[in-house]
């Protein structure tokens, strides 16, 4: 029988889970990463998307879901790689994930910047 408390649990879980310390997503949909500025130009948003629904609804099956910035940017590459070799995944599939972790690792990685000083008002 499921407790009335299973809802709140797993709300509470999601809530954790997708929101980060540092103010900003802890896996950013393509959308939030381009309104913060870090698609680059040539971006493959298909890619990007595709490699983070892998990696949250994929990775889960073998081991805990790690967050992007769990990891530099430089090695979410072999990571990636070796993950794509042990799953079975297709090399357009471990691309995606590649391609996301590395992007959205190097966001999350980067300090947010203070925010300016309230003038105080002048008497």
């Amino acid at each position: 029988m499921m407790s009335i408390w299973t809802p709140v649990l797993f709300g509470l879980t999601g809530l954790l889970l997708f929101s980060g310390c540092s103010g900003r997503p802890s896996f950013p949909t393509v959308g939030q990463l381009a309104e913060a500025g870090q698609l680059p130009p040539d971006a493959d948003r298909n890619q990007l998307s595709d490699g983070r629904i892998i990696m949250l609804t994929q990775c889960h099956g073998c081991h805990r879901i790690y967050r992007p910035a769990e990891y530099k940017p430089e090695q979410w590459p072999s990571i990636s790689r070796r993950m794509g070799k042990l799953t079975k995944f297709s090399r357009e599939e471990t691309d995606c994930l590649r391609a996301y972790s590395v992007l959205t690792s190097r966001w999350l990685r980067t300090p947010i910047p203070p925010e300016p000083p309230v003038p105080s008002e002048q008497k």
